[in-house]
């Protein structure tokens, strides 16, 4: 199931690039998310999309292997950065001090809400400091199970942050 809320506004391209976020500080990024999202950018062919500069957030450092090297393993006609920070969201000392992902124009959350959704309260200081400082425009994609327990834990974060639902779609696998 995808889910698509949007920060108070609309699309927004800073300097030629895209900043991109997946907030996973409980697992589920495995990079296939940054794959499909280049593959997109390059067959819309968007010459505005000079670069491309990727965080993945999780609490997981194992992920900082793969991930990083997705962006060596690319071809891609635009530049692309890929990082990987350590950040748990369920302890704010973890995430407080850094800034850097607020500024994304895309957060990705991938199987997040499935993995975090059993300790939710610990993760309501994050989803706050993300709703109400985030940039302008920022979108929020969230790709999860279907299940009532998920999907409406993903509404609830939406509702209580601002974040307005644009698309929501539920995807079967074959």
């Amino acid at each position: 199931q995808a889910h698509v809320a949007d920060r108070r506004g609309g699309v927004h391209r800073r300097g030629g690039g895209v900043d991109v976020q997946d907030p996973s500080g409980e697992g589920g990024a495995s990079g296939i998310e940054l794959v499909d999202l280049l593959h997109h950018v390059l067959a819309a062919g968007d010459a505005e999309v000079e670069a491309l500069t990727c965080y993945l957030c999780d609490r997981e450092q194992a992920w900082a292997d793969s991930w990083t090297e997705i962006g060596q393993e690319l071809d891609a006609d635009i530049k692309l950065f890929v990082n990987f920070q350590g950040l748990d969201v369920t302890k704010k000392d973890d995430w407080a001090k850094q800034r850097k992902f607020l500024s994304a124009d895309l957060f990705i959350s991938s199987y997040f809400a499935s993995e975090v959704v059993r300790i939710k309260d610990k993760a309501a200081d994050f989803w706050k400091e993300v709703g109400s400082s985030a940039k302008k425009g920022a979108k929020f994609l969230f790709i999860d199970n279907a299940h009532t327990a998920f999907t409406d834990y993903i509404a609830q974060i939406a509702s209580d942050n601002g974040l307005k639902a644009v698309v929501v779609k539920q995807v079967e696998k074959t």
